[in-house]
């Protein structure tokens, strides 16, 4: 059928701690979400973490965020430790950089973090608050420059990755000047980088048009497991309600889910091309070919 294999245990994870954000972006779901469950309990967490320290052999890495804004957990970076206690080779996050102060910067690099990407839309201000609503320019600016100089005194193995959006507020000119400014600070073995908008698996059209319309199966079903606060496992990270639920890891193990019946059924779908019949799958923009601008 699609020739891709299936793993025995998933080797990417994303592992929500908060749905929670400090910040309304203009063009992110996350003020529709339900937060019923606002974080990850210490109980679900460990029964997830001891599932993967017992795979870690198969794990390339964990991404401990979804939705929410990760540093809202103040229990992120004990969380980040555990997980590189049990063996987990990477643990990464991101964050809109906001609550990145020296306090939390210490913790999380102390903790073991191997990647930190953060999202700066523009040298512009004005226009970054325009699209970062409730967000401080120069207290992120700050933030970033005194992660780098943490990092490196600390934890130099940390990669951090600057990005952006190429937003309708912003003009090539806009990327231009924020690409120009952040490759002259970030070290040699970090990246800036930009990325076109998507429409969220197809849940949010009017933010951007589509030019996907592929038939290919989506990697992501292969190689990716996303579990939100309440133990609900989705499709991908933008199934963010989820519309698919495919298990909850409180119910039963990440093992079982990966191998079950509903998990199986959307992969099916779009091995065979069908990935029309999977709503939120069709004309998703987010493996559009050129959604990374550079």
């Amino acid at each position: 059928m699609s020739g891709i294999v299936l793993p025995s245990f998933p080797p990417y994870f994303m592992l929500e701690t908060t749905r929670l954000c400090n910040a309304k972006c203009v063009h992110c779901p996350n003020k529709g979400i339900e937060k019923t469950t606002p974080f990850l309990s210490d109980a679900l967490f460990e029964k997830i973490a001891m599932e993967l320290g017992h795979h870690s052999q198969e794990i390339t890495q964990v991404a401990i965020f979804i939705n929410g804004e990760p540093l809202l957990d103040k229990k992120l970076p004990e969380r980040i430790q555990r997980l590189k206690e049990l063996g987990v080779p990477r643990v990464i996050f991101s964050t809109n950089g906001s609550l990145l102060d020296e306090t939390a910067a210490r913790r999380i690099l102390e903790a073991g973090l191997d990647d930190l990407d953060i999202t700066l839309n523009s040298m512009d201000a004005a226009k970054y608050e325009a699209i970062r609503v409730g967000l401080k320019h120069a207290v992120v600016v700050a933030n970033i420059h005194n992660f780098l100089r943490l990092r490196d005194a600390i934890r130099p193995t940390c990669t951090v990755r600057v990005r952006t959006e190429a937003h309708p507020l912003l003009t090539k000119e806009d990327i231009d000047t924020w690409l120009a400014y952040w490759r002259r600070h970030v070290g040699p073995n970090d990246s800036v980088y930009a990325k076109k908008m998507h429409n969220w698996g197809n849940q949010m059209p009017e933010a951007v048009e589509s030019s996907s319309q592929t038939s290919a199966p989506c990697p992501i079903l292969w190689s990716t497991f996303n579990i939100s606060t309440n133990g609900d496992v989705g499709i991908c990270c933008l199934d963010y309600r989820p519309n698919h639920l495919l298990g909850n890891v409180g119910e039963n193990t990440i093992e079982e889910i990966w191998h079950g019946e509903a998990y199986a059924a959307i992969r099916e779908k779009h091995a065979i091309g069908r990935r029309d019949a999977v709503p939120m799958c069709r004309n998703c923009s987010i493996w559009d070919d050129d959604q990374k601008i550079f």
